[in-house]
């Protein structure tokens, strides 16, 4: 059978234009993958992963903490990529964010053949071609913890779950790979759980009436798969904490939805202000006209439910909020906002009969403007209608110019001064030991402003929740310390959170017996010399 020549030169522009975009995307993240920091986030992850290459526990992702091996209990599938290129790249910023380049790349290729399927190939194009060049999306298209890996599983799934509901039950193989789906977005991150509620109110409400997906032995069997497995790593997660008690609070505490409505920290427009910012204020605008333009097309309203659904249940049902929460629903609001400027500008067709120009070059050129348009405005170089530094704090993952934390910067530094048999107290030691060949000694905090751990079986009993490191609680032990010692570091990255953990009491008696031997605008480098120290 002869393809027509103009389906197979339409084919062959599709995926140029696909390659355009995938390699934009690629070289755009590519070309600072290493001008951040490793985040403790990121440093985290690399533990695991080494963790996974190492002797002592090989292919299970551990840290070797003071008091013993520490088995993985959450973002079980994160370290897995990361230990892949380290072992051909070895341990490099570069290296450890490759993993998340490519998972970056891949979901700019899939938001346009996402967008085909749910409307039309250009509006795959224009969300993909935002998507390519939105700070947001660069910033984690090169960091190495989950979100990137997560929005691809997600989008994945979304598109799984939207063919099932098409076709009901005459295609059994789609439950059972919705089923995989699920699992592996929850074992990259355990919070993606709230999306099993979220999928099948969208799922019932698309469908009234017309239950047939419901009604096959196989939408049972991959449920009960995915019941077990949750239940499995939640079994495992509460056995791990078995020996220990935290003290404080943390986001890992949260391992599920609990109402958060009724909570101090409550904040029901924070997803909605944080993310108004200059790049995605159109697409935020699109999004929320396509609610009403869109209203009558059954597929685009199956990503604004699953988006709308997902971000509610995320104010009111999960106790902190967090930026990267609702970044796997990115390509979703983009495919929205495409189908949306795609269809308020589709009436501007009728002006190519006066015009006297066919309706199709028409539209292909009105097509172009609006990319172009909506992808300038995007990026990080487009023109802006406001400045949001002065509406207040931008996120630095918002910002394409941030340069993220200082730990590498504080930590070079430190390397330059540290003298064999120094002591050093550390609040961030995964970082650390990423830089270093050092752990740290003592952590520092007063109060609990955020979770240490009570270890009940040997001294200390108090101690860091990363790397098992002692905690000095006050000054009187922080004097002990300091007096039994030659030389005593204090490394405060970042050091707004770090200083204010330590605490106002031993931060000023920091302050007057200690030299600040680095500082930058969100790290501190201190020391203390013992002119008394004995040997």
């Amino acid at each position: 059978m002869e393809t027509n020549p103009q389906e197979l030169l339409q084919r062959r522009l599709k995926w140029l234009a696909i390659t355009v975009i995938v390699a934009t995307s690629f070289f755009l993240r590519l070309s600072v993958i290493d001008e951040r920091s490793i985040s403790q986030d990121e440093s985290t992850m690399v533990l695991f992963a080494e963790g996974i290459l190492s002797s002592t526990s090989p292919t299970f992702p551990t840290i070797n903490q003071n008091n013993g091996l520490f088995a993985m209990s959450t973002y079980e599938l994160v370290p897995f990529p990361i230990a892949l290129s380290m072992a051909f790249l070895g341990k490099s910023e570069f290296a450890v964010r490759i993993p998340a380049l490519i998972f970056s790349s891949l979901t700019a290729m899939l938001i346009v053949l996402a967008g085909e399927r749910f409307h039309s190939l250009r509006a795959g194009l224009m969300a993909a071609g935002c998507f390519a060049v939105l700070p947001w999306a660069i910033y984690w298209g090169t960091n190495a913890f989950y979100p990137s890996q997560l929005q691809l599983l997600t989008l994945i799934t979304m598109l799984v779950l939207h063919a099932i509901l098409l076709h009901g039950n005459t295609r059994p193989k789609l439950f059972y790979a919705i089923a995989l789906c699920v699992i592996t977005t929850y074992l990259t991150w355990e919070g993606s759980g709230f999306l099993l509620p979220v999928f099948f109110v969208v799922a019932i409400i698309l469908t009234w009436g017309r239950w047939n997906w419901l009604k096959t032995i196989h939408a049972w069997i991959a449920a009960v798969i995915i019941v077990v497995l949750l239940v499995v790593q939640l079994t495992w997660r509460t056995v791990l904490r078995a020996p220990y008690t935290g003290l404080g609070t943390s986001r890992s505490d949260v391992s599920f939805l609990e109402p958060a409505y009724e909570a101090y920290s409550f904040d029901p427009t924070f997803y909605i202000t944080a993310l108004t910012t200059p790049e995605s204020l159109l697409i935020l605008l699109a999004f929320a006209m396509g609610i009403y333009v869109l209203r009558k097309q059954w597929s685009p309203m199956f990503l604004v439910m699953t988006v709308s659904f997902a971000i509610l249940l995320l104010t009111t049902m999960l106790g902190y909020y967090a930026l990267r929460y609702v970044y796997f629903m990115l390509p979703a609001i983009l495919i929205v906002a495409s189908c949306t400027l795609i269809e308020i500008t589709r009436p501007i067709g009728t002006l190519a009969l006066r015009a006297g120009m066919k309706p199709k070059y028409f539209q292909a050129l009105s097509f172009a403007l609006v990319f172009g348009l909506t992808v300038y405005i995007s990026s990080p170089w487009g023109f802006k209608l406001y400045e949001r530094s002065r509406f207040g704090f931008s996120p630095h993952e918002l910002s394409y110019e941030s340069k993220g934390f200082g730990f590498r910067s504080i930590y070079q530094a430190f390397n330059h001064y540290y003298q064999q048999g120094d002591l050093v107290v550390i609040q961030a030691p995964f970082p650390f030991m990423f830089y270093t060949t050092l752990t740290g000694d003592h952590y520092i905090q007063q109060g609990t402003s955020t979770t240490v751990v009570y270890y009940p079986d040997a001294m200390p009993y108090y101690l860091d929740k990363w790397i098992g490191n002692p905690v000095i609680q006050d000054r009187f032990t922080l004097k002990e310390i300091l007096h039994k010692h030659r030389r005593v570091w204090f490394l405060f990255a970042p050091s707004g959170a770090s200083l204010s953990s330590a605490g106002e009491d031993m931060v000023s008696y920091l302050d007057q017996h200690t030299r600040t031997m680095w500082e930058i605008s969100d790290g501190k480098l201190m020391l203390w010399e013992n002119p008394y120290f004995i040997q």
